[in-house]
């Protein structure tokens, strides 16, 4: 087991290093960092729009640039290694091919969870800095006086430690990409290919849930129809179970039930990924 833990924790590192020395990072991080400081321009809304704006805009720009580093780190990841020849010497040593393609996930997540932790405290300062300012405008508002019981809610409303969890359920989303990114990688050679894939996954994903009661509910479609479809629906992502983010984002009160189903899900879905990734990975020959 040490041994194991050892080869795991030095192929992660190395894949962080590699990841930080290509600046995928920095030039997906930098513009999401500067689309949050737009915040505070938008400013023609009224009190509660404006706490429904701010949450929903920190959140699309964690999700959106959030998915473009899970995804482009993951296939430059691999096919770097390809092209610099590194990976030959990594699989020269003794090491199943199923570390090497953990080790990877692992240093990506790491990634991700880096720069999300990063999105999420400036976006908490953000939040900070306007509360003050909404806060200034709705006890200076004469017409509308506001009561330190609405004052108290629209700050509650505002910033919440449950957002924390939407946070953490992007995440969940987001190393889920992750997984189906490294699949893809393992078959094509083109970096491009694999991204542009990964996407089509993704939107495919958000959509799976709609189009497959749409099927189930049709009368016109065969029974044998019916089960291809339902199989798809259990290779395919689904990106429903993941929709407790939105939900608290709107003012839900999160428990558990928020939680496990994406949890479980993306472990279940991570574990056939990683077998038919090695599978693939052990089948082929690198030149």
């Amino acid at each position: 087991m040490s041994a194991l833990y050892l080869r795991l924790s030095t192929l992660t590192g190395l894949t962080v290093r590699d990841l930080l020395r290509q600046n995928v990072l920095y030039l997906i991080l930098i513009p999401a960092a500067l689309t949050l400081l737009t915040l505070p321009l938008f400013t023609a809304l009224t009190f509660e729009e404006q706490i429904k704006f701010m949450r929903d805009f920190c959140y699309g720009t964690m999700s959106i640039f959030g998915l473009f580093l899970a995804i482009i780190a993951t296939a430059q990841s691999l096919s770097n290694d390809l092209e610099q020849k590194t990976i030959f010497t990594i699989l020269a040593k003794p090491l199943n091919r199923w570390e090497y393609l953990v080790s990877k996930g692992m240093g990506i997540g790491l990634i991700l969870f880096f720069a999300l932790t990063i999105l999420t405290v400036l976006s908490a300062g953000l939040f900070a800095y306007q509360e003050k300012s909404l806060l200034e405008a709705a006890i200076g508002n004469a017409t509308h006086p506001l009561s330190s019981q609405e004052l108290q809610r629209f700050s509650d409303q505002l910033w919440s430690p449950a957002l924390l969890m939407a946070v953490l359920i992007l995440y969940l989303k987001l190393i889920l990409m992750v997984g189906f990114t490294l699949l893809f990688s393992t078959v094509a050679s083109s970096s491009l290919f694999t991204i542009f894939t990964s996407l089509m996954i993704y939107l495919i994903g958000h959509l799976q849930s709609t189009a497959r009661e749409w099927v189930m509910g049709s009368e016109g479609l065969s029974v044998g129809m019916k089960w291809v479809v339902g199989l798809l629906s259990v290779i395919l992502p689904d990106m429903s179970f993941y929709e407790g983010a939105e939900r608290i984002l709107l003012g839900a009160t999160p428990g558990l039930s928020y939680l496990i189903p994406p949890l479980g899900y993306t472990f279940f879905n991570l574990l056939w990924i990683l077998g038919l990734s090695t599978w693939i990975f052990e089948s082929r020959e690198f030149r």
